[in-house]
């Protein structure tokens, strides 16, 4: 059964594909994206081959028999249409195309090389599909597994893709989600000039060319790769021998994983097999080195499969076969990896709070408090990858944005990261001094809490005003009834925060966690007169409570969580 739902993703590729897990979060994972990943978002291939063949039809000149449309679109049809020439050729120009054409999906680039008269040889792609609109026209938005590639890149844990794509989805993802006033995230890599001048942290390598880059752009043009010949000829043509050099390094030197059934074309199956020519990859069930975002592994993926492995193929055909396939498609795959990149990074982020995740029970107990905050985030995407989406980018990271700047709102479609570098390999001085591991340890207690049935928890979406805001609802009436809760990093934001339309204006209750700093006696107001530590002010209910108060309770995880939930009650 094919896996669709995120969590079910990720339960599958922590129990099973825990390398994948491990190489990502380092890292060490490049990606090789198909078209499957832009379904949603650009017409099909019967739909680009039945626009072609009505642009052939329209264009033809009823009274000239030896008119070059009708030529080109009588040999298609006599090709891979045949039944349908006698209807055809009664009457060209009226002639109704058939309403399925998916028997020609898999000639596209056959069709696509069809010579019309003294047209450009691209006359097909250029004039009937409109390649530069079609794909890449700015009207096109990103889709839920652009944006999870874009957050992947943001978190610093993806720095290299390889995609056929001709749309501009992925960059765009990356460039209208990263923060204002940030450098460029994202170089695109398609000319040997680009290769020169690229310099982002995450380069994506257009193999195929950019429909996008060539709207604006007519130079691109000739990068642009969609005919047979073009695909045979690709490795031996100098305009692209940046591009072959660079993919047979990646499928010599990088694990891979395969998204949107990628790598179908017989261009990129052959840098593999040069690069895997005198370096093979060893099989190691544990350790795949390639992987498919697929249910099950296709013919064309078992010949890249043979590539890959070599001599280690023929007696482990069964096993790379089943063990290849991830069992799901690149949404659930890519949603999961999200969700694990984050939560990972806050778990890892844990163990460097000295004053109260010093011991390990204290450090376990919050670690499960990190997977409830999962689950929450789980819970509220509600098995929809757009969902996933929103818990990421307007949800977690509008509260890690609260957590560093809470007078600022995010900005529309902006992805704030935890930390824009991979942490398993260690958390530097700067994690430290941004007091990441305190933030870990706030979401950690309010998971406790929540897992423990003291309070149920969800984040806020919709309004900004309440993106990252987490709503706590106490299950005790004893203990009060629902509260916002807003972490921030020390006094300057706690005071920051009460300067905001957020404080002033709102009716409900709000508790701040200030996760960083000492109480002090003398009261910081903002703008309304709100307190410090401890304090409450007439009217709606307005507290600040501060990790450092806890810190003579953190011998155990009880006697922590217990302090803590008697400041939430309080």
């Amino acid at each position: 059964m094919t896996i669709s739902t995120v969590e079910d993703a990720l339960s599958v590729l922590r129990a099973n594909y825990s390398s994948l897990l491990e190489d990502l979060a380092r890292g060490e994972r490049v990606l090789w994206v198909g078209s499957g990943i832009s379904r949603a978002q650009v017409p099909p291939v019967a739909e680009l081959l039945s626009k072609v063949l009505s642009f052939l039809r329209d264009a033809i000149a009823s009274s000239d028999p030896c008119d070059e449309h009708f030529l080109a679109l009588r040999d298609i049809i006599d090709q891979y249409l045949p039944a349908q020439l006698d209807e055809f050729l009664r009457s060209p120009e009226t002639w109704a195309l058939p309403s399925d054409l998916s028997t020609l999906t898999n000639h596209y680039s056959a069709i696509l090389a069809t010579e019309v008269g003294t047209h450009d040889q691209d006359y097909l792609l250029w004039e009937a599909l409109n390649i530069r609109e079609t794909y890449g026209s700015p009207t096109l938005t990103p889709g839920p597994e652009h944006w999870l590639i874009a957050i992947l890149v943001h978190e610093g844990v993806l720095d290299e893709a390889v995609t056929t794509n001709w749309d501009g989805l992925i960059e765009r993802a990356v460039r209208d989600s990263t923060m204002p006033g940030e450098p460029e995230k994202v170089s695109v890599l398609v000319t040997a000039e680009s290769f020169r001048s690229g310099r982002a942290p995450f380069k994506l390598y257009k193999a195929h060319g950019c429909a996008a880059l060539a709207r604006t752009d007519p130079t691109y043009r000739e990068y642009l790769v969609a005919q047979t010949f073009d695909i045979a000829t690709w490795e031996h043509e100098p305009k692209f021998m940046a591009l072959v050099h660079k993919l047979r390094d990646l499928a010599k030197n990088r694990e891979s994983l395969m998204l949107g059934t990628s790598v179908q074309d017989s261009n990129l199956l052959g840098q593999i097999a040069r690069a895997t020519q005198d370096l093979r990859w060893p099989w190691d069930p544990d350790h795949p080195a390639c992987l498919f975002a697929e249910p099950h592994i296709s013919p064309t993926q078992r010949d890249a499969l043979r590539i890959y492995y070599r001599d280690d193929y023929p007696p482990h055909r069964e096993d790379i076969c089943s063990r290849s396939a991830l069992g799901m498609y690149s949404g659930p795959v890519l949603g999961a990896l999200a969700i694990h990149v984050t939560v990972e990074k806050l778990t890892i982020a844990l163990g460097y709070e000295p004053r109260l995740a010093y011991s390990s029970d204290v450090l376990k107990g919050l670690q499960s408090g990190l997977l409830a905050i999962e689950h929450m985030l789980l819970t509220q995407a509600n098995d929809d990858l757009d969902g996933v989406v929103a818990v990421l980018r307007s949800g977690l990271s509008a509260l890690v944005q609260r957590y560093f700047d809470p007078a600022n709102d995010l900005p529309t479609d902006a992805y704030r990261a935890i930390y824009d570098r991979p942490l398993t390999n260690g958390v530097d001085a700067t994690v430290r001094h941004l007091h990441i591991p305190e933030l870990a340890v706030g979401l950690g207690l309010l998971g406790v809490g929540a897992a423990r049935g003291y309070w149920t928890l969800d984040i806020g979406l919709g309004d900004p005003r309440e993106q990252g805001v987490l709503r706590l609802e106490r299950t005790s009436s004893a203990t009060g009834g629902a509260s916002q809760v807003v972490i921030t990093r020390d006094w300057v934001e706690t005071n920051a925060i009460k300067s905001t339309d957020y404080w002033t204006s709102n009716s409900g209750s709000i508790l701040v966690i200030q996760a960083t700093g000492e109480p002090h006696r003398v009261s910081s107001r903002g703008l309304n007169g709100g307190l410090g530590s401890g304090r409450r002010r007439a009217g709606p209910s307005r507290r600040t409570t501060l990790l450092a108060e806890l810190h003579g309770h953190a011998d155990s995880i009880d006697t922590l969580v217990d302090g803590f939930r008697a400041t939430v009650a309080a």
